[in-house]
Formats: structure tokens, C-alpha cells, sequence
């Protein structure tokens, strides 16, 4: 418990995480009484305090959800149906264990290498070099994802 709680408000902010965010049952289970259990609860939400338990007893349940949470992206990544969901799936898990994809980036045969944010800036510049526009007038697609 927090050192800056009474023991009702450290109920609310357990409950209030245990039922998902539902601060009126989270205020009336805590203590609070059911005739201003809402009132009480937008006024506990406010206070800072609360809202960094609240923070702190989230962090605890995701933590102990997480290896639960994964074993469901990795099922999803190895049976789903979709085409779509099992690349994102597996994107996602080999992202979270530190396989992140590569940036795109265009190497020129100068040597030097841009970013699709580079390569947007050089396009606008011949653009505007040619015709007097820019790429904002010319659609320029990226690959997107399997469907």
C-alpha cells in the first residue's frame, strides 16, 4: 500500500484495476457509500496520488499477465485463419523480443543512404527543381503488409 492512501482508497484503486476500470463499483466495493459512489470516484480519479497507484497496481497486473498475453499472440501467429493477423502476430512477438524489422533505407551509389523521410525531402526537391511541386501533389505508396 501506498503511504499516501487510507485503506479505502488503496480498495478503490484495487478494485477499480481488478474490474477493468469501473470506478462506480470500484468505489462502492471499496467502502464508499453506494448513494455517491460515482461522485466519489470521479473525485478519487483526479487526485494525482491515486492515479499513480492506480499506474503502479497496472504495471503489477500486466507483468503477471504478459506470459499469458504472449502465448496468445503465439498461438494467433502460428493458427490463425488470417493471413494478415499471423504476420502481424509474429511481427509483434518477434518485436517484443528485440527482432525489430530494419527501417527502410535507400542506399545511393554514392555511398550515402536515406530514410524514407530523406528519400520524401529529396523528391520534393527534384519535384520542385522540374515542375515547380512538390511529392504533396504526387502519391507515393509504400509496400503495406500481406492480407
Amino acid at each position: 500500500m501506498s503511504k499516501n492512501l487510507t485503506d479505502k482508497q488503496e480498495l478503490f484503486c484495487t478494485y477499480y484495476v481488478s474490474n477493468g476500470g469501473r470506478g462506480s463499483i470500484a468505489a462502492k466495493e471499496a467502502g464508499y457509500s453506494e448513494n455517491s459512489c460515482r461522485e466519489q470516484s470521479y473525485e478519487l480519479l483526479r487526485k494525482p496520488h491515486i492515479q499513480d497507484r492506480i499506474r503502479q497496481l497496472m504495471e503489477q497486473h500486466f507483468g503477471t499477465i504478459a506470459p499469458d498475453m504472449a502465448s496468445v499472440l503465439k498461438n494467433l501467429a502460428l493458427n490463425a485463419r488470417s493471413e494478415l493477423v499471423r504476420y502481424n502476430s509474429a511481427k509483434d512477438l518477434l518485436d517484443r523480443a528485440g527482432f525489430k524489422g530494419m527501417d527502410k533505407v535507400l542506399n545511393l551509389s554514392d555511398g550515402s543512404a536515406l530514410d524514407e523521410s530523406d528519400l520524401r525531402d529529396r523528391i520534393d526537391d527534384l519535384l520542385g527543381q522540374l515542375f515547380g511541386g512538390s511529392s504533396s501533389a504526387v502519391d507515393i505508396e509504400t509496400p503495406s503488409a500481406p492480407k
